[in-house]
């Protein structure tokens, strides 16, 4: 027992420091937070499956975690975040990102970074569909997806999802000229 409260971790340099001088804690007010598989909620947005496995509502605004089953050639435009980072893990499928440094192939296992600020495009690679969890630090972007799930369905309208997505603080960059 290392004498911490539960639910606080040590920020020591070494992680073995336990003395008062020098133990720093941080001791999290939210409790924990099991979100059984009958209560996530799953929507349709642009024709792809998000299921909410965690959002702010639950995490207090720390991060979202969506699943999502994105359909062969779905895809999201180059774009970049103000407030969020984003992580995804492709569990099946795959993932075709593309960002500054080129364009890039996941597959299953395979994990992406993708930090706030910097442009980024996605689509479902291949002629199967893909499942991968998102995860978004901090919370909010749920709420986004959710407004685009009240969208009709069919082509996504630029002239609707680009202030959408403006009031969520992520920029849709215009298709390349020619």
């Amino acid at each position: 027992m290392s004498g911490r409260p539960v639910g606080a971790r040590d920020l020591s340099p070494v992680g073995g420091c336990h003395s008062r001088t020098c133990l720093s804690t941080i001791v999290s007010t939210m409790p924990v937070s099991i979100l059984p598989a009958s209560a996530q909620e799953s929507r349709i947005v642009l024709g792809d499956t998000y299921r909410f496995l965690q959002t702010g509502a639950e995490t207090g605004g720390a991060f979202s975690f969506v699943e999502i089953i994105g359909n062969p050639g779905s895809f999201v435009p180059p774009h970049f975040h103000a407030r969020e980072d984003e992580a995804f893990h492709i569990l099946e499928g795959q993932v075709e990102v593309t960002d500054a440094s080129g364009t890039h192939i996941a597959g299953p296992g395979d994990s992406i970074f993708l930090p706030k600020g910097e442009i980024h495009g996605w689509r479902i690679y291949g002629d199967v569909p893909a499942r991968f969890y998102l995860h978004a630090v901090p919370a909010g972007i749920e709420d986004m997806f959710y407004e685009m799930s009240e969208v009709a369905a069919g082509p996504p309208d630029p002239a609707v999802l680009v202030p959408l997505c403006a009031r969520y603080g992520i920029t849709i960059l215009p298709p390349p000229e020619g």
